[in-house]
């Protein structure tokens, strides 16, 4: 395809100066643009005529259409008054990123050169989303302002893969007439040291040849020695093509893991193994740069959570002084709520043993209450049965001498059976009766329902004494009225089995018998009581003789 022709400069215009750098198809030379008063770069071409002078008119309009803040702008494109071609663009003041390279001497100075290879990554994305590819890029093509700018120039082999007017240098084998890192003049251009092997092999080369010289530029910056080195041209040249001579970075001290994966998915030696493009290199780049993971990388889980504190660094720090605080706070309240569920549980267990202690006693106590009772109402009923037949001897011997017409003796006599009746009060006029389930008792009947009619049953006392229980009570037995015998029981059953004494009546009453010391006075009253009854005996005795 024929360029299209470039007008020729007003005479005067440019006042060239010295020469700024010089390479295999073009040099470029510092001159002041009269017109606009400014100093700018211009780009001469070596050589004439024939597909040079094509090629060099396609960089300057290719360049021209590009509009990147990292892509050199162009002012101007005309020819001499010898036809020669050339263009003018922005003078960057700054040094090339070779040079910066090579000045860096250590790993950390050396990642610090990392934000201007992704400048030239999004620089290169812009362009190929325009479908234009670089097919020269090198560290020496990049240019760093003094003021931080990063500016790719040279774009004199560029292609335009949506233009259909092919490839004017055409395609076939490498002729390297230079050194590995210059670009070499011929049927087919590039830098060798940087050249993917698709483009070094001499066939079509995509968007993918610009990713693989991304990554070779990558790898110059983070070891400062060229990916493809040969002690000569056809040595690089194997080395490209066949990628023995790439050396790996994993080895190298200093470089990061995922850093060296990017660089090396960059440069895989199959196109469709590397990134699809220079947007997506890029953003590998930047999800590096901001602590992301980078998906060139198989991250452990160990580097997946380093990488995660990295990016979160406030949120981790909150995080940590917060644990930090629980486990202070812990440390002061574990002991403490420990000793306290000690001293807790030590208290249950002496309430337990205290309790079992206070059972135990109470249970040692209610037996020898229980023992205590049993032998106190057993003198009891002893004494209430001598006292009852006493009573009832007294009557009888009250009942002779009222008959002998004793008056003295029968005095004593009721004297004797009033005394042994207040003893025995509250109940009057005793009878002893017997008591089912192994009990024994006194019956007593007690005096108020004199009123009742003939063959009525009359309310009772009863003492009673309860060999199973070992309780000594005194119970009021009422019978039913109406039908004349005992009504059915009610309440609590006083010391007696079944067939007691108690047995079908109706407990109106229970009355505690005197206590034992009582029974001592009462005892003394019934010898007084007895001796006379003897002499009663015996007056009556012989009279009757």
């Amino acid at each position: 395809a024929t360029a299209t022709p470039l007008p020729r400069v007003a005479a005067g215009r440019y006042q060239r100066g010295a020469e700024i750098g010089r390479g295999g198809l073009g040099r470029v030379v510092e001159a002041r643009d009269r017109v606009l008063d400014r100093t700018v770069a211009i780009k001469e071409q070596l050589g004439g005529g024939g597909a040079s002078s094509a090629r060099f008119v396609r960089e300057a309009l290719v360049t021209a259409r590009l509009q990147h803040p990292s892509i050199v702008p162009v002012y101007d494109a005309a020819r001499w008054a010898d036809d020669a071609p050339f263009y003018a663009m922005k003078r960057v003041a700054g040094r090339p990123l070779s040079a910066a390279i090579d000045a860096a001497r250590t790993p950390t100075e050396r990642l610090a050169l990392l934000p201007s290879v992704l400048a030239v990554a999004d620089a290169m994305a812009y362009a190929h989303s325009q479908r234009i590819i670089h097919r020269d890029l090198k560290p020496a093509n990049v240019l760093l302002g003094d003021f931080g700018e990063t500016v790719v120039i040279d774009w004199g082999l560029a292609k335009d893969l949506a233009a259909d007017d092919g490839d004017p240098d055409g395609a076939g084998a490498y002729r390297w007439v230079a050194a590995s890192t210059e670009t070499v003049a011929g049927a087919v251009l590039g830098t060798p040291a940087y050249m993917a092997p698709e483009q070094a092999a001499g066939v079509d080369v995509d968007e993918r040849a610009d990713v693989y010289a991304l990554g070779a530029m990558l790898y110059h910056t983070l070891t400062g020695a060229v990916p493809h080195q040969g002690s000569s041209l056809d040595e690089v040249l194997g080395g490209v093509i066949d990628g023995s001579a790439v050396r790996p970075l994993v080895s190298r001290d200093g470089i990061p893991p995922d850093l060296a994966a990017i660089v090396g998915k960059a440069m895989a030696r199959d196109p469709a193994a590397r990134y699809r493009d220079a947007r997506d290199l890029a953003d590998d780049l930047r999800r590096y740069q901001t602590g992301q993971l980078v998906a060139a990388h198989d991250y452990t889980v160990g580097q997946r959570l380093r990488r995660w504190i990295r990016r979160h660094r406030a949120v981790t720090a909150v995080a940590a002084i917060a644990a930090l605080v629980l486990l202070a706070f812990g440390a002061w309240t574990i002991p403490r709520i420990l000793a306290e569920t000690a001293r807790a549980d030590r208290e249950r267990d002496q309430a337990r043993a205290l309790a079992a202690r206070n059972q135990r006693l109470a249970d040692e106590t209610a037996a020898a209450l229980r023992d205590e009772q049993v032998q106190r109402g057993r003198a009891e009923v002893q004494t209430q049965l001598a006292k009852a037949f006493i009573v009832n001897q007294l009557h009888q011997h009250l009942a002779v001498c009222r008959m002998a017409g004793e008056a003295a003796v029968a005095r004593d006599a009721a004297e004797a059976i009033a005394l042994d009746e207040r003893q025995l009060a509250p109940v009057q006029q005793p009878e002893v009766v017997g008591g089912g389930g192994g009990a024994g008792g006194v019956g007593i009947e007690q005096a108020g329902d004199g009123g009742a009619g003939a063959g009525q049953q009359r309310r009772r006392d009863v003492l009673a004494l309860d060999g199973q229980d070992q309780r000594l009570e005194v119970a009021t037995v009422v019978p039913d009225r109406d039908r004349g015998e005992p009504l059915p029981r009610r309440g609590r059953r006083h010391g007696h089995g079944e067939g007691g004494l108690l047995e079908g009546a109706a407990v109106r009453r229970v009355a505690v018998l005197p206590a034992a010391d009582q029974l001592v006075e009462r005892a003394d009253r019934r010898g007084q009581l007895r001796a006379r009854h003897q002499r009663a005996l015996r007056l009556h005795r012989g009279d009757r003789v």
